[in-house]
């Protein structure tokens, strides 16, 4: 996530995820500046010079907002989704808390996807909750319903970006990455995690799913 700026970083972290040959990408989103028609443009543009037979789904993120929320429907994907796998049994839901919250319509559509879990499912959005780990860059409107909903439905892993390091905290017997270090300006102050470019490797085998950090 958080590629914004960056295309010499983002293409690198490209490569190196092509080396894993995944089954697919996902980037937890601010895949531009301000979500301009030129810089979506841009980026699909980066992906089919890069990663042409890769399949990479996007979370929405702050910075697309900038330039609203339908140009990004139009030109990228959808803003609320699932997409899964039968032959892995896993189950991908992914949210958009742009503006710093979730609103009940999505809470809901979260508990829907959940009752029809699968062996892995995993959660992605933007901005991380707030806790005492992420007291800053993260949100509260929807966040303490957000963690519940997600320990409840026993989530296999929950992935977040917005603050630019790579991090890792457990909430309510959930496992929190955030993930933003694909090329946007590292937060080198005031953040616990790690200020690096990096990804996030997940392995799914023999009934276990389990991630590595891989630096870029």
């Amino acid at each position: 996530g958080d590629s914004r700026d960056n295309d010499k970083i983002y293409k690198k972290s490209l490569a190196l995820a092509a080396q894993f040959n995944p089954l697919f990408i996902l980037h937890t989103g601010d895949i531009s500046n301000t979500g301009s028609k030129k810089e979506l443009d841009h980026f699909l543009s980066l992906l089919e010079d890069t990663i042409p037979a890769i399949p990479l789904f996007v979370v929405f993120g702050n910075h697309e907002l900038h330039d609203g929320k339908k140009l990004f429907e139009q030109t990228i994907g959808p803003l609320n989704y699932v997409f899964e796998s039968a032959k892995l049994n896993i189950k991908t839901i992914v949210l958009d808390n742009a503006e710093y919250s979730l609103k009940p319509a999505q809470l809901n559509y979260l508990r829907s996807q959940l009752l029809n879990r699968r062996v892995f499912t995993f959660v992605a959005l933007h901005i991380p909750p707030k806790t005492r780990r992420w007291t800053w860059h993260s949100f509260s409107d929807g966040a303490d319903d957000l963690m519940q909903i997600l320990s409840a439905g026993k989530v296999s892993l929950s992935f977040f970006g917005h603050i630019h390091q790579c991090d890792e905290d457990e909430i309510k017997g959930v496992k929190c990455i955030v993930s933003g270090g694909a090329g946007a300006p590292l937060n080198r102050f005031f953040l616990p995690g790690k200020p690096v470019y990096h990804l996030i490797v997940v392995k799914v085998k023999d009934g276990t799913v389990s991630y590595t950090v891989e630096n870029v």
